[in-house]
Protein backbone atom coordinates (compact mmCIF):
# COMPACT_ATOMS: atom_id res chain seq x y z
CA UNK A 1 0.00 0.00 0.00
CA UNK A 2 1.69 2.86 -1.28
CA UNK A 3 1.11 5.83 1.06
CA UNK A 4 1.71 9.90 0.93
CA UNK A 5 1.55 11.30 4.72
CA UNK A 6 0.41 15.02 4.06
CA UNK A 7 1.13 17.42 7.45
CA UNK A 8 2.27 21.42 8.17
CA UNK A 9 4.18 20.31 10.90
CA UNK A 10 7.49 18.24 10.76
CA UNK A 11 7.76 16.91 13.95
CA UNK A 12 4.26 15.07 13.24
CA UNK A 13 5.37 14.22 9.61
CA UNK A 14 9.05 12.60 10.28
CA UNK A 15 7.56 10.68 13.05
CA UNK A 16 4.85 9.13 11.12
CA UNK A 17 6.97 8.56 8.83
CA UNK A 18 9.39 6.64 10.81
CA UNK A 19 6.72 4.53 12.50
CA UNK A 20 4.86 3.57 9.18
CA UNK A 21 8.40 2.28 8.07
CA UNK A 22 8.22 -0.54 10.80
CA UNK A 23 4.90 -1.77 8.74
CA UNK A 24 5.81 -4.36 6.23
CA UNK A 25 2.88 -3.84 3.76
CA UNK A 26 2.75 -0.01 3.67
CA UNK A 27 5.11 2.01 1.58
CA UNK A 28 5.32 5.92 2.17
CA UNK A 29 5.95 6.89 -1.23
CA UNK A 30 5.83 10.60 -0.40
CA UNK A 31 5.54 13.34 2.08
CA UNK A 32 3.87 16.98 1.83
CA UNK A 33 3.84 20.09 3.65
CA UNK A 34 1.71 22.00 1.81
CA UNK A 35 -1.62 21.31 -0.45
CA UNK A 36 -0.09 22.47 -3.03
CA UNK A 37 2.76 19.96 -2.52
CA UNK A 38 0.38 17.18 -2.27
CA UNK A 39 -1.37 18.04 -5.29
CA UNK A 40 2.04 18.00 -7.09
CA UNK A 41 2.68 14.72 -5.57
CA UNK A 42 -0.67 13.21 -6.46
CA UNK A 43 0.00 14.16 -10.13
CA UNK A 44 3.55 12.57 -9.85
CA UNK A 45 3.38 9.31 -7.70
CA UNK A 46 1.46 5.90 -7.86
CA UNK A 47 -0.14 6.61 -4.54
CA UNK A 48 -2.76 3.94 -2.55
CA UNK A 49 -3.62 6.32 0.46
CA UNK A 50 -2.98 9.68 1.67
CA UNK A 51 -2.90 10.60 5.65
CA UNK A 52 -4.42 14.10 5.43
CA UNK A 53 -4.21 17.13 7.95
CA UNK A 54 -7.07 19.04 7.56
CA UNK A 55 -5.47 22.52 8.75
CA UNK A 56 -2.70 23.62 6.29
CA UNK A 57 -1.01 26.93 5.65
CA UNK A 58 -2.02 27.25 2.05
CA UNK A 59 -5.33 25.18 1.14
CA UNK A 60 -8.50 24.01 3.59
CA UNK A 61 -7.86 20.38 3.91
CA UNK A 62 -11.56 20.00 3.23
CA UNK A 63 -11.30 21.28 0.02
CA UNK A 64 -8.10 19.55 -1.04
CA UNK A 65 -9.90 16.54 -0.43
CA UNK A 66 -12.10 17.13 -3.81
CA UNK A 67 -9.16 18.55 -5.58
CA UNK A 68 -7.43 15.27 -4.98
CA UNK A 69 -9.80 13.32 -6.04
CA UNK A 70 -10.69 15.72 -9.37
CA UNK A 71 -6.77 13.86 -10.25
CA UNK A 72 -7.47 10.68 -9.24
CA UNK A 73 -10.93 9.60 -8.56
CA UNK A 74 -9.66 6.22 -6.89
CA UNK A 75 -7.40 7.12 -3.96
CA UNK A 76 -8.58 6.77 -0.45
CA UNK A 77 -8.28 9.84 2.07
CA UNK A 78 -8.01 9.39 5.68
CA UNK A 79 -8.11 12.95 7.72
CA UNK A 80 -5.53 12.90 10.36
CA UNK A 81 -6.44 16.07 12.50
CA UNK A 82 -5.59 17.44 16.08
CA UNK A 83 -8.67 18.82 16.28
CA UNK A 84 -11.24 16.69 17.73
CA UNK A 85 -14.43 17.85 15.86
CA UNK A 86 -17.17 15.08 15.35
CA UNK A 87 -18.98 17.84 13.08
CA UNK A 88 -16.16 17.50 10.43
CA UNK A 89 -16.56 14.40 10.47
CA UNK A 90 -19.32 14.35 7.71
CA UNK A 91 -18.68 17.09 5.56
CA UNK A 92 -14.83 15.13 5.02
CA UNK A 93 -16.31 12.20 3.86
CA UNK A 94 -19.01 13.99 1.90
CA UNK A 95 -16.61 15.43 0.17
CA UNK A 96 -14.84 11.64 -0.79
CA UNK A 97 -12.96 10.98 2.10
CA UNK A 98 -12.98 7.41 3.94
CA UNK A 99 -11.56 8.01 7.21
CA UNK A 100 -11.48 10.12 10.38
CA UNK A 101 -8.37 9.55 12.38
CA UNK A 102 -6.79 11.94 15.53
CA UNK A 103 -2.93 12.10 16.59
CA UNK A 104 -3.75 11.69 20.03
CA UNK A 105 -4.80 8.16 19.03
CA UNK A 106 -2.43 5.42 19.17
CA UNK A 107 -0.08 3.82 16.53
CA UNK A 108 -2.18 0.69 16.22
CA UNK A 109 -5.16 2.38 15.38
CA UNK A 110 -3.38 4.58 12.24
CA UNK A 111 -2.82 1.12 11.05
CA UNK A 112 -6.12 -0.19 11.41
CA UNK A 113 -8.00 2.62 9.70
CA UNK A 114 -4.94 2.37 6.72
CA UNK A 115 -5.87 -1.28 6.48
CA UNK A 116 -9.82 -0.87 6.59
CA UNK A 117 -9.34 2.07 4.12
CA UNK A 118 -7.34 0.46 1.93
CA UNK A 119 -9.51 -2.19 1.68
CA UNK A 120 -12.83 -0.63 0.40
CA UNK A 121 -14.20 0.06 4.14
CA UNK A 122 -14.71 3.39 6.41
CA UNK A 123 -12.57 4.51 9.60
CA UNK A 124 -13.88 6.22 12.43
CA UNK A 125 -11.38 7.21 15.23
CA UNK A 126 -12.69 5.17 18.34
CA UNK A 127 -12.87 7.76 20.88
CA UNK A 128 -15.06 9.84 18.71
CA UNK A 129 -18.83 9.76 20.04
CA UNK A 130 -20.67 6.76 18.94
CA UNK A 131 -23.66 8.39 17.45
CA UNK A 132 -21.39 9.31 14.57
CA UNK A 133 -20.81 5.64 13.94
CA UNK A 134 -24.36 5.59 12.32
CA UNK A 135 -22.74 7.67 9.16
CA UNK A 136 -20.97 4.74 8.46
CA UNK A 137 -24.01 1.87 9.15
CA UNK A 138 -26.33 4.15 7.16
CA UNK A 139 -26.62 4.77 3.76
CA UNK A 140 -23.24 7.11 3.18
CA UNK A 141 -21.50 6.96 0.06
CA UNK A 142 -17.58 8.39 -0.06
CA UNK A 143 -18.07 11.40 -2.41
CA UNK A 144 -21.79 12.21 -1.96
CA UNK A 145 -21.88 15.89 -1.86
CA UNK A 146 -24.42 18.02 0.20
CA UNK A 147 -23.73 21.77 -0.68
CA UNK A 148 -27.79 23.46 -0.50
CA UNK A 149 -29.71 25.33 2.37
CA UNK A 150 -28.44 25.64 5.96
CA UNK A 151 -26.79 22.05 5.56
CA UNK A 152 -23.76 23.63 3.78
CA UNK A 153 -22.06 24.87 6.82
CA UNK A 154 -22.01 22.97 10.90
CA UNK A 155 -23.33 24.38 13.87
CA UNK A 156 -19.57 26.41 14.85
CA UNK A 157 -19.63 27.58 11.85
CA UNK A 158 -22.77 29.35 11.83
CA UNK A 159 -22.31 30.58 14.91
CA UNK A 160 -18.86 32.04 14.04
CA UNK A 161 -20.39 33.34 10.47
CA UNK A 162 -23.12 35.28 12.76
CA UNK A 163 -20.13 37.04 14.96
CA UNK A 164 -18.61 37.66 11.59
CA UNK A 165 -21.46 39.09 10.43
CA UNK A 166 -21.59 41.79 13.86
CA UNK A 167 -18.25 42.85 12.99
CA UNK A 168 -16.18 40.96 15.32
CA UNK A 169 -12.21 39.84 14.75
CA UNK A 170 -11.21 36.59 15.17
CA UNK A 171 -9.57 36.87 18.76
CA UNK A 172 -13.31 38.50 19.71
CA UNK A 173 -14.71 35.65 18.33
CA UNK A 174 -12.25 33.31 20.33
CA UNK A 175 -13.48 34.85 23.51
CA UNK A 176 -17.05 34.46 22.97
CA UNK A 177 -17.12 31.10 21.78
CA UNK A 178 -14.62 29.99 24.53
CA UNK A 179 -12.11 28.73 21.85
CA UNK A 180 -8.61 29.26 20.92
CA UNK A 181 -7.71 31.94 17.80
CA UNK A 182 -6.26 29.11 15.50
CA UNK A 183 -9.41 26.86 16.09
CA UNK A 184 -11.36 30.15 15.01
CA UNK A 185 -9.45 30.41 11.86
CA UNK A 186 -9.57 26.77 11.38
CA UNK A 187 -13.52 26.88 10.96
CA UNK A 188 -13.33 29.90 8.77
CA UNK A 189 -10.73 28.56 6.37
CA UNK A 190 -13.34 25.52 6.22
CA UNK A 191 -16.51 28.00 6.11
CA UNK A 192 -14.64 29.54 3.25
CA UNK A 193 -13.82 26.50 0.92
CA UNK A 194 -17.57 25.10 1.20
CA UNK A 195 -18.58 28.79 0.76
CA UNK A 196 -16.27 28.95 -2.60
CA UNK A 197 -15.33 32.59 -0.92
CA UNK A 198 -12.03 34.14 -0.29
CA UNK A 199 -12.79 36.87 2.37
CA UNK A 200 -15.31 37.52 4.73
CA UNK A 201 -17.24 40.41 3.07
CA UNK A 202 -17.60 37.38 0.70
CA UNK A 203 -18.49 34.99 3.01
CA UNK A 204 -21.35 37.51 3.98
CA UNK A 205 -23.00 37.93 0.78
CA UNK A 206 -22.99 34.61 -0.02
CA UNK A 207 -24.26 33.35 3.22
CA UNK A 208 -27.02 35.78 2.65
CA UNK A 209 -28.04 34.91 -0.78
CA UNK A 210 -27.90 31.47 0.11
CA UNK A 211 -30.36 32.03 3.62
CA UNK A 212 -27.68 31.00 5.68
CA UNK A 213 -27.86 34.59 7.72
CA UNK A 214 -30.90 36.70 8.02
CA UNK A 215 -31.13 40.14 9.30
CA UNK A 216 -32.16 39.09 12.94
CA UNK A 217 -28.63 37.57 14.35
CA UNK A 218 -29.88 37.81 18.07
Amino acid sequence: MAVLIVDDHPVVLEGTVKKLAEVHDIEVAGTALTGKECLKKVRQLELSLIILDLNLPDISGMNLIEQILEIKPDLKIIIFTGYELEEYIKPCLDRGASGFILKTSSFDEMITALHVVGGGGIYLDSSLSRSFYNVINGNHHPGRKKRNGANILTAREADILKLIAKGMRNQEIAAALHMSERTVQFHITNMFAKLGVRSRIEALIRSKALGLLTDKLG
